[in-house]
C-alpha cells in the first residue's frame, strides 16, 4: 500500500498545535508509516460532554480508552477513520488507572487492531508514538518522542500542583476507609512520562512503540507544557482485561431526544407544566395553520425552507446511520420532511393549497412525533459489583 503525504497531521514537541488544513510540520518516514498503519485501528470517542481518543485491541472491535473520557457522560460513539459512527456501551473501568473497555454496537467484524506489548519496560530516550485527536480535531493526529522515565500521579501532581497537594491533608478526615485506599491506590500508581506532545482530546489514545506495539495510554500533561506527558502503562490495561476483573456493572436503556424525555417526565412529576406546554403546541400549531391559510406563500415558503433544512440533516444522519433503531427513527423523520416539503410545493398553487396545508400539518407532527422514538442508548446506572453504593473514584481538587 503506498504511503500517504508526509503533509499528515504531526504534533511535536515544543511545537504548537496546527489544525490539519495548515501546513503540518514534517514527518519523517517512521512516524508517516506508523501512522498509515496504526490510524484505522483509531477512533475519537464522542460523548454527550466532550471528545476522547480510543482504539482497538482486537478484531472483535473491543475498544480501550481513559475512564475519564467517559465517566460522567451518559451517551457514547466511536467514530472510525472513515467517518462512520458506531453506539458505545461501556463493559469495564478501571476507576483507579483510569482506564475503560467499551464495545461498539453493530460494529463488522476482523477490525483492525493494535497489538498489546507485554510490558512498558522502556529504556532511556526510547523512541514512542502517541496517537489520537487533540482538541477533537480529526483526522488523527501523531505525535512522536521519547520515553523519560517511571513516574506517579502525585509526581505530577506535587510538579504542577503542589497547593492542592499540601491542601489535600487538611480534607483525609473526610474520607472514610476505603476511599482513603482508593485514593492511596491513585496517587501511587504507574504512569509512563514521556518527552511527547499531546493535549485535551488525545486522552484514552495508544503510545506506542516504534514496533506498533501499545505501551500506554494518554492520559494526563503538564498543563504548563504539553509536550511533558503522562500514560497509563500497557500492563494496566492486561490487568482490565482479565475475565476475572469485573469491578463495575453497567446498565443501559433506550431512551427517545432529552426534550420528549423531560416532556415525558413533566407528566408525572409537574403535570400542570406540561398541559401548558401542551397548549403552547396547540397554540403554535393553530398560528401556522391560520398563517398558511391568509399569507399562503410566504409561509408555504418558511415551511418548506424548515422541510429542506430538516430533511439534509435527517437523510445525513440515516445514510449514517449503524443502529437499526437510529435507522428506523431517521427514516421516518425523512419521510415526514418531505412531506412538509411537498406541502409547501403545493402552497404555490392556489387549487392545491388545502391539499399543501393538510401535508404540512401531517409532516411536522410526524416530524414531532419521531423524536419520541426510543433510539438512544443510553447509560442509566452504574454500581459496583461487589454491592456497594460508592460511585467510581474521582482524583479531584
Amino acid at each position: 500500500m503506498p504511503l500517504e503525504s508526509p503533509n499528515i497531521p504531526v504534533l511535536k514537541p515544543g511545537i504548537d498545535l496546527v489544525p490539519p488544513s495548515g501546513t503540518q510540520p514534517a514527518a519523517d518516514a517512521a512516524a508517516l508509516k506508523l501512522y498509515e498503519d496504526a490510524t484505522p485501528a483509531v477512533v475519537q470517542i464522542d460523548t454527550n460532554r466532550g471528545r476522547g481518543t480510543g482504539f482497538f485491541v482486537d478484531k472483535d472491535g473491543t475498544i480501550v480508552t481513559a475512564a475519564h473520557v467517559v465517566l460522567g457522560t451518559n451517551e457514547h460513539f466511536a467514530v472510525t477513520k472513515d467517518g462512520t459512527r458506531y453506539r458505545l456501551q461501556i463493559e469495564k473501568i478501571d476507576d483507579i488507572n483510569d482506564l475503560a473497555v467499551m464495545r461498539p454496537l453493530n460494529m463488522p467484524a476482523n477490525r483492525p487492531f493494535l497489538a498489546l506489548a507485554p510490558d512498558s519496560n522502556l529504556k532511556a530516550k526510547q523512541e514512542l508514538f502517541a496517537l489520537g485527536h487533540p482538541e477533537g480535531l480529526r483526522p488523527a493526529y501523531i505525535s512522536p518522542g521519547t520515553y523519560r522515565a517511571p513516574s506517579t500521579t502525585l509526581n505530577l501532581l506535587a510538579k504542577i500542583a503542589p497547593a492542592d497537594v499540601g491542601n489535600l491533608g487538611k480534607r483525609l478526615h473526610t474520607y472514610t476507609p476505603k476511599e482513603l485506599f482508593d485514593l492511596k491506590d491513585s496517587l501511587e500508581r504507574p504512569l509512563v512520562n514521556s518527552d511527547l506532545h499531546i493535549r485535551h482530546g488525545n486522552s484514552g489514545g495508544p503510545l506506542v512503540d516504534a514496533n506498533q506495539k501499545v505501551v500506554g495510554v494518554s492520559d494526563m500533561i503538564n498543563p504548563s507544557n504539553p509536550s511533558e506527558s503522562y500514560f497509563v502503562p500497557v500492563e494496566k490495561i492486561h490487568d482490565l482485561m482479565d475475565p476475572r476483573n469485573k469491578k463495575f456493572s453497567f446498565t443501559y436503556s433506550r431512551m427517545p431526544e432529552q426534550w420528549t424525555q423531560n416532556y415525558l417526565s413533566n407528566w408525572q412529576a409537574r403535570p400542570g407544566l406540561a398541559m401548558f406546554q401542551t397548549s403552547m403546541v396547540g397554540a403554535c400549531g393553530y398560528a401556522g395553520f391560520e398563517a398558511l391559510r391568509r399569507a399562503p406563500l410566504v409561509a408555504g415558503t418558511g415551511f418548506g425552507a424548515y422541510g429542506v433544512v430538516s430533511f439534509g440533516q435527517d437523510f445525513s444522519d440515516l445514510l449514517n446511520a449503524t443502529d437499526p433503531m437510529d435507522r428506523w427513527k431517521y427514516g421516518l423523520s425523512s419521510a415526514a420532511d418531505l412531506t412538509v416539503s411537498a406541502g409547501a410545493l403545493a402552497m404555490m398553487f392556489p387549487k392545491t393549497r388545502p391539499y399543501g396545508i393538510a401535508a404540512i400539518g401531517l409532516g411536522v407532527a410526524g416530524r414531532t412525533s419521531t423524536d419520541f422514538i426510543r433510539n438512544r442508548l443510553v447509560l442509566t446506572d452504574t454500581s459496583r459489583t461487589n454491592g456497594e453504593t460508592r460511585a467510581p473514584y474521582d482524583l479531584d481538587f
